[in-house]
């Protein structure tokens, strides 16, 4: 259906029905995420992500990387891993690193939310069963979150 305006910018009476395109990240989010990575601190939340919940703790990415590579350290530990002090620091130096570079450059959004203690919820238990794990994600597929973590027990 041709209109007479086709082609031209739409008149001041149609432009407040044109829709734009929803952000494909919710700056809500990503203003807890910068928060938690520029000031410290920690907050509970329950994402949904592509029809999975995941819940946790926010953390700054140093935080995270920080953890992630006691994490790893203990690992390898456990298995009889050599040289694992060595790659438990290349985790480590990642977010001191990012740190870094961060305080170098203007502000930025940030992509990925890192969670401490998070669960993976399904519908008949939460995973892993045994503990609560570190968890990152890219914001921009997040599709919902609610503050506050879920217990499923």
């Amino acid at each position: 259906m041709a209109t007479e305006n086709e082609g031209q910018e739409p008149t001041e009476e149609e432009a407040h029905l044109v829709l734009t395109p929803a952000p494909d990240t919710d700056w809500f989010l990503q203003t807890l995420v910068a928060t938690a990575n520029r000031k410290g601190g920690s907050m509970g939340v329950t994402l949904l992500v592509g029809g999975t919940i995941v819940s946790g703790t926010i953390v700054s990415h140093e935080d995270y990387f920080e953890n992630l590579g006691d994490e790893v350290e203990q690992g390898f530990k456990a298995a009889g891993g050599e040289a694992v002090s060595e790659l438990a620091d290349i985790f480590r130096n990642i977010g001191h690193d990012l740190e870094k570079r961060l305080a170098e450059a203007p502000p930025t959004n940030p992509a990925f939310i890192h969670l401490r203690d998070a669960l993976i919820i399904l519908p008949n238990k939460a995973l892993p069963e045994n503990r609560r794990v570190w968890w990152r994600g890219r914001i921009s597929q997040v599709d919902g979150f609610l503050l506050g973590t879920f217990d499923p027990s």
